[in-house]
């Protein structure tokens, strides 16, 4: 009975002093990094990672197996690097006359749309507007001028004074007035005497009797 009891006292637990073996297991995926992008292509990646102690391995356990990290793609974020291009141009705008030459300007404007410049890419080279000449929408300004005088009218004679008045007239056409010019000054008419081609209206009157004849 002694030597049984004494075996027994010999072979007491000693889990204290021992580990269990306890393999290692992931933990979930972290968030995804920020994305990487390749403007040129308009795409992107991004990274998470992931820790193995889940439990954490030890006591001789085996590691977690597979990779900690996760490569993924986000071309969703990405944008591609676009350079800018011109739109066609429009149409021209009204003429701008200068009526003292009589010449005139206009413009027309394009836009940078064809595509827009987006993610970084060059805006469009040259000009959003163009100039050019209009001259033949634009009058000059030009001031009336008389013509020559036309020739004389009849005479209209007033036979009671033996006097007579006749007209002529002139246009003003020489140039005529346009785009604003001044008409003629003074009048396009005027009227003169003709008196040398009126006969004064002379009623008859007797002369004094003669001496009589013979008898």
């Amino acid at each position: 009975w002694s030597k049984t009891r004494r075996m027994v006292f010999l072979g007491r637990s000693c889990d204290s002093q021992c580990c269990r073996t306890t393999h290692g297991g992931w933990s979930s995926w972290g968030g995804w990094s920020s994305c990487s992008c390749n403007h040129a292509t308009g795409t992107g990646t991004w990274t998470r990672t992931r820790s193995c102690n889940s439990p954490s391995p030890s006591c001789g356990g085996s590691s977690c197996s597979g990779s900690s990290s996760d490569t993924g793609r986000c071309d969703s974020q990405c944008c591609r690097t676009t350079h800018g291009g011109w739109s066609s141009w429009g149409g021209w705008s009204s003429c701008s006359c200068n009526h003292a030459t009589g010449t005139g300007t206009w413009t027309r404007t394009r836009s940078c749309n064809s595509p827009s410049p987006s993610c970084g890419g060059s805006s469009c080279s040259g000009s959003s507007s163009m100039s050019g000449s209009c001259d033949s929408q634009c009058c000059r300004t030009t001031h009336g001028g008389w013509s020559s005088w036309g020739g004389w009218s009849s005479c209209s004679c007033n036979h009671a004074t033996g006097t007579g008045t006749w007209t002529r007239t002139r246009s003003c056409n020489s140039p005529s007035p346009s785009c604003g010019g001044n008409p003629c000054p003074g009048s396009a008419t005027e009227t003169g005497q003709c008196n040398d081609q009126c006969c004064l209206t002379v009623h008859g009157g007797m002369t004094e009797w003669g001496e009589w004849n013979q008898c």
